[in-house]
């Protein structure tokens, strides 16, 4: 989380001091794509954080930096008699660009794809034994965004971002459906 912090925080001082851009922050549905079969409690659904940072190249184009927190899966289920579960997180922080198209007074639908570095952390617990596994790796990620200026600087976002992710030798689908507000700079 600190390299997406300071990314963001570059492109922020950037955008301030050579050029428009903007900061974003919204929260919303993570889900990673897990399988529940066999579990007696099991979940892939939680609540995700996005934070971008951008800089304008020109009136539609831009270039940004994020962190995205994809949320929380996890599954609950009996082993001989004993309790054990799974848990897995994952969370990117990328670099890309973003094209954004307006269709009416304030709107703007806006397009993004990037390369984002996803961590995934995974814990399994048998009893009082654990098992903890935390893997990265460079993925494709891509979204799309509605956005609605309510004041000459801040817009109020809803959108959909999508990559993947390794979780212990298994690559699974991640996906984030937030609600935002963003302020330009």
């Amino acid at each position: 989380m600190k390299k997406g912090v300071m990314l963001i925080a570059t492109l922020a001082a950037m955008a301030n001091a050579n050029a428009e851009g903007s900061f974003e922050v919204s929260v919303g549905n993570g889900h990673i794509n897990t399988d529940c079969s066999g579990t007696t409690k099991c979940s892939d659904s939680s609540t995700g954080l996005k934070l971008v940072g951008s800089v304008n190249l020109s009136p539609n184009v831009a270039i940004e930096g994020m962190f995205i927190n994809y949320g929380k899966a996890y599954g609950r289920f009996l082993y001989f008699g004993y309790p054990a579960g799974a848990d897995a997180r994952v969370t990117g922080v990328g670099a890309g660009a973003a094209y954004a198209w307006s269709f009416g007074p304030g709107f703007k639908l806006i397009g993004r794809g990037g390369v984002a570095l996803n961590r995934s952390k995974y814990t399994e617990f048998v009893a009082s034994e654990h098992y903890e596994n935390t893997e990265s790796q460079l993925q494709p990620y891509v979204g799309a965004q509605i956005s609605y200026q309510v004041t000459d600087s801040t817009s109020v976002v809803a959108g959909a971002d999508f990559s993947r992710a390794n979780i212990d030798g298994s690559h699974v689908s991640v996906r984030l459906l937030s609600l935002g507000l963003k302020w330009g700079l």
